[in-house]
This record gives structure tokens, C-alpha cells and sequence, in this order.
């Protein structure tokens, strides 16, 4: 290791400092908020409660993950795709995705000068189902996960979720509009014919 002025060490330091803030900022992108458009939405100041929000947050997306994984069925042929290699792949002839990457383009016209302007984007698929024709139609796959109801002004899931299935999914619909919304859109823009939740 060579040797290197205060200066030099100050800027290392920050920046990996700023690489740290991205990389957690990044992760914090991925995760899926909780009761956001709730009027008692999770606001507790103790970062070690389940409460907090970043921990509600973690355990959504979580969740989310694990719900994917389970309801996939195990015991059957897995759906292939025309291009089944998975995206940005180094050769790990091991690695297993739970979700089918779909490229799709969008022609949005053309800019002033005449240049055209296209949209890409990836999209997910979470798995396949067969249709009432016995068509293949893909599917997204989400879940929404209960937080402490005394603090979330929703309905206890545990006393109501078999009998009052209905009032659950309204109170999670108006708690979580922003969150269905993002959700609606993936799969609307990934061309699901399905959500399930």
C-alpha cells in the first residue's frame, strides 16, 4: 500500500462514503412500502422496531419474494421461453431466477430534429397459468402483508381474513392505492394477463 496525503485519504474515504449512500439508497428503491397512503401510516422512531418503516419495507419485499417462490408449483415442467438464458448472465450455468425477464419497445415519435425517440424497458413475468381456452397466460404475483392493525387503523386479519374477505382487500386497496398502482402499471407495461395477489 502506498503511501498518500490527507487529502487524497479524505477523498477516498468519501468516496465510499457516497458509494455506501448509493448502494443503500439503491436497496431502499427496491423495497416495497407499506400502508403509504394510509392517514396512520407507519411513522415509529425506533429503527430496531418491526414498526419502523424500513423494516416494514424489508419485510414486504420479502414477502413478496417468498410468496413468488411458493406458489409456484414445484412438481411440473417449467415453462420454457424462446431465449431462456437470464439477463447480464456470466456463465453461472447454476443460477435460478423466479421471474422471466420480457424486453419490450415502445416507439414514443420523433424529437424536433427528426431523431426518434424509443422507450425500453424490462419486465417481469412471475409465472404462467393456462387459460380457460387452454392458452398460456403469464402472470404477476404480488402480496400484501399485514402490519400491527391497532397502529395501521385496518382490519385484524387473523379474526377477519375468513370471514370478511372483502373488508380485508378494501382496507389493503385504500391503505396501499400507490403501491396497486405500481404494481397495475408492471403489469400492464410486462403485457400479464393476469395479477394475483
Amino acid at each position: 500500500m502506498g503511501i498518500c496525503s490527507i487529502k487524497q485519504m479524505t477523498t477516498r474515504k468519501l468516496l465510499v462514503l457516497s458509494t455506501i449512500h448509493q448502494i443503500s439508497v439503491l436497496l431502499l428503491s427496491d423495497a416495497l412500502t407499506v400502508s403509504e397512503t394510509s392517514p396512520d401510516a407507519p411513522n415509529s422512531d425506533d429503527t430496531t422496531s418491526i414498526n419502523h418503516p424500513r423494516n416494514l419495507a424489508t419485510e414486504a419485499l420479502y414477502i413478496n419474494q417468498n410468496f413468488r417462490r411458493m406458489v409456484l408449483k414445484r412438481n411440473e415442467e417449467p415453462f420454457k421461453y424462446d431465449n431462456p438464458r437470464l439477463p447480464f448472465d456470466e456463465g453461472d450455468t447454476d443460477a435460478d431466477s423466479c421471474v422471466a425477464y420480457k424486453y419490450r419497445s415502445w416507439y414514443l415519435g420523433r424529437q424536433a430534429d427528426g431523431t426518434e425517440v424509443r422507450l425500453i424497458c424490462r419486465t417481469e413475468h412471475d409465472g404462467v397459468t393456462t387459460g380457460p381456452n387452454g392458452e398460456t397466460q403469464m402472470l404477476t404475483i404480488k402480496a400484501f402483508n399485514e402490519w400491527d392493525s391497532r397502529m395501521a387503523s385496518g382490519v385484524d386479519w387473523r379474526s377477519k381474513l375468513d370471514t370478511q374477505k372483502g373488508a380485508v382487500l378494501a382496507t389493503e386497496l385504500q391503505n396501499n392505492s400507490c403501491k396497486l398502482a405500481k404494481w397495475t402499471l408492471q403489469a400492464l407495461l410486462a403485457g400479464s394477463d393476469q395479477i394475483k395477489f
